[in-house]
This record gives structure tokens, C-alpha cells and sequence, in this order.
């Protein structure tokens, strides 16, 4: 599904990006986005967390994991559902 939205700079130089978008890119406020520039496009992307500390929070406290292996399996199961989701948004433009 292709998204294209025209969204206007503040006098200061700022965007904010809708809701919708930040929810396709699995981001919220705070959050860092990297912009992709190639020629006179540019591509959003959320960057890709390096270290296991970068997901803390991403697993509803309502569910108990046994041990950390199955902790970082839930976590490795969200970070390939999120990828996923990038690869089909940016494939998309």
C-alpha cells in the first residue's frame, strides 16, 4: 500500500510526521528516524536497535518469561515482525 503525504516544513525547519506514519514505522516521539537520501527522494526508516538493552520494553509486562532465552525469542520474534513491516512499507514507494 502506497502512503505519499505532503507535509510542510516549520519555519524552523521541522516536520512532524502523522500517526499513522510513526505507527508504520513502529516509532513514537523521542524515537530517532534515519532519513535515506538518494538524488531528490528521501526515505524514512527507524533505525535498526544494536543491543539487547535497546528493546527494554517492547514485551507486555503482563506475560512472564521463564528464562532470558525465551526473552530473547519474544524479543527476536517483534524485531523480525517490525522488519517485515519496513521492508513492506518501504517497498511500498
Amino acid at each position: 500500500m502506497m502512503l505519499e503525504l505532503n507535509i510542510k516544513l516549520s519555519p524552523d525547519g521541522q516536520i512532524t510526521l502523522p500517526a499513522d506514519v510513526q505507527t508504520r514505522l513502529g516509532v513514537r516521539g523521542g524515537d530517532e528516524i534515519v532519513f535515506v537520501i538518494e538524488g531528490d527522494e528521501i526515505r524514512l526508516r527507524a533505525p535498526k536497535p544494536r543491543k539487547l538493552s535497546d528493546f527494554f520494553g517492547v514485551l507486555p509486562a503482563t506475560r512472564v518469561h521463564r528464562d532470558m532465552g525465551e526473552a530473547r525469542q519474544a524479543v527476536a520474534d517483534m524485531v523480525v515482525d517490525k522488519y517485515i513491516r519496513e521492508v513492506e512499507f518501504c517497498g511500498s514507494w
